[in-house]
Formats: C-alpha cells, structure tokens, sequence
C-alpha cells in the first residue's frame, strides 16, 4: 500500500523499500563481479580464469547489501514518516495489494529465470567453459532480481 499523508506527500512501504534494496544491491553485485572478472578476459582464457573467488564475493554482497539494506530502508522509513506526524503502523502497513503486487513480481522473476535457464543449458550442450556456464548462471539471477524488484516498483508507482 502507497500511503499519503496530509499533505499528499507520497510514503513508501517497507515493500517498496525492499523492492528498490533488492534491485539496487543485485545490479550492484553484478557490477562488482564484471570488474573483478573482465579484465582477466583479455589476456587469459576463460578455462584459467579465476572467476570463483570473485562470485562468492559478489554473492556475500549481494546477501549482507539486502539484508543491512533491508533494515536501513525499514528504520528510514518509519523515522521518515514518524518525523511527518503520521502513525508508522497505519502507514507503512501491508495490505491485500501489496500481496498482489509480490506475487506479480515473483511471476516476472520465473519468467526470466525460465527463459534464461535455456541460455545455461544451451552452453552446457556447447561444452562451454564452466566460467561461461556459471557466468551466465549468475547474469540470470541478477536479471531475473531487477526484473522482479523493476515489476514491484512500478506496479507500485503506476498502479495495478
């Protein structure tokens, strides 16, 4: 649920709040993998390259990013909304459309999770190196996390 004050300021929700959390922190995991891995590619095979330190690294990131993010974004909300002088508990409530909102987020996610597992697979049948297969493994994951954080965000800002 979006709350307005009386103001007509627009509030946020602790979903809303997690779902750019999530977003921000998987693209930024991603980023840091990228720039520990790529410049390895340019004078190293992909068989050589040392590409799983760098994947742990970014997955811890990704997973201590959501979590410290999570809890940032929950307590800036409620000092947002209480310095305001409105009711944390009545404004940043969840609701029958905040369920609806996660589950058409959690849809666009498996979408592209589905559709770009055959990618995985596709290297796989290649023989591909296992740095392509656990590269694009990860890429999936990161895309398919902004594309379901992107759904929440704007089926939350543009509405149903």
């Amino acid at each position: 649920m979006t709350a307005r004050n009386r103001d007509d300021v627009r509030v946020a929700n602790s979903n809303e709040r997690g779902a750019w959390t999530s977003g921000i922190v998987a693209v930024g995991a991603f980023l840091f993998y990228l720039y520990s891995v790529a410049p390895q590619l340019q004078d190293t095979a992909p068989d050589d390259v040392s590409w799983v330190p760098a994947m742990l690294w970014a997955i811890g990131i990704s997973i201590v990013g959501s979590i410290v993010g999570a809890i940032v974004s929950s307590i800036a909300g409620a000092v947002g909304v209480t310095i305001k002088g409105l009711d944390a508990e009545d404004e940043l409530a969840t609701d029958d459309r905040d369920k609806e909102i996660q589950r058409r987020a959690r849809l666009t996610g498996y979408w592209f999770y589905g559709a770009l597992a055959a990618a995985v697979m596709i290297l796989a049948m290649l023989d591909a190196s296992t740095f392509w297969i656990g590269s694009a493994a990860f890429m999936i994951g990161s895309l398919a996390t902004v594309a379901e954080s992107g759904t929440q965000i704007v089926l939350y800002r543009k509405g149903m």
